[in-house]
């Protein structure tokens, strides 16, 4: 484990904190930041290339994620995480279900400890998305985006979805247009072709942040 990971651990057993909007008497959650505690930091993937599953099981794993690696190059180094041997994957937040941020080692050989870790973004396509260089570095993004749902998305082509969009104009609108997905929804909405959005009412959750209890 990486110096910077271990010492997070040393002062707190991970990270859970939610935040709400007031609308009227109704609080609606909003942002949530994160960070597994070391009991759940579960491994991903395998760390070779016996499965228990039956030869005649034709339930496909990880492994089939794998397909455009060939087996005479195993020691070639890949630019993204793997499933099999050649990576070691552990889950630092599930992001309710759209996601999973992992820590990970790539390169790595079977009984050679690993040197440096990774922090990358696995989306629900399981496509690959990096996102910081080391755990420390994550870890400022993660107070930067103040836990808005599906922060993540900023650093892939796809983007925050429409109603998570909403969030950021109020409360993050520098994060807006950074990513290539958002890029191209904001285009889109310039255009004369629009499809109908719900837009919150920002003046009854601004009541409700000053209002006294």
């Amino acid at each position: 484990m990486a110096d910077d990971l271990k010492g997070f651990y040393m002062s707190a057993n991970g990270l859970s904190i939610q935040w709400k909007v007031r609308m009227k008497e109704t609080r609606i959650p909003v942002g949530r930041l994160e960070i597994n505690t070391i009991e759940r930091l579960t491994r991903i993937g395998c760390s070779n290339h016996n499965f228990s599953v039956k030869e005649t099981s034709k339930m496909p794993t990880l492994l089939d994620m794998n397909v455009d690696s060939d087996e005479g190059e195993e020691d070639t180094k890949s630019p993204k995480p793997r499933f099999d041997h050649r990576s070691r994957i552990f889950e630092l937040d599930h992001c309710d279900g759209f996601g999973k941020v992992c820590y990970v080692y790539r390169n790595t050989k079977p009984g050679i400890p690993a040197q440096t870790a990774e922090v990358w973004f696995l989306d629900r396509g399981l496509q690959w998305h990096h996102l910081a260089e080391d755990f420390m570095s994550y870890y400022r993004l993660v107070l930067m985006h103040i836990g808005l749902p599906q922060w993540q998305y900023l650093f892939t082509d796809i983007g925050p979805t429409p109603q998570a969009l909403q969030w950021y104009h109020l409360y993050c609108p520098t994060r807006v247009g950074t990513s290539r997905g958002m890029s191209e929804r904001l285009s889109a909405s310039d255009s004369h072709v629009s499809s109908p959005v719900n837009q919150p009412d920002f003046n009854k959750i601004q009541r409700g942040k000053f209002e006294r209890r």
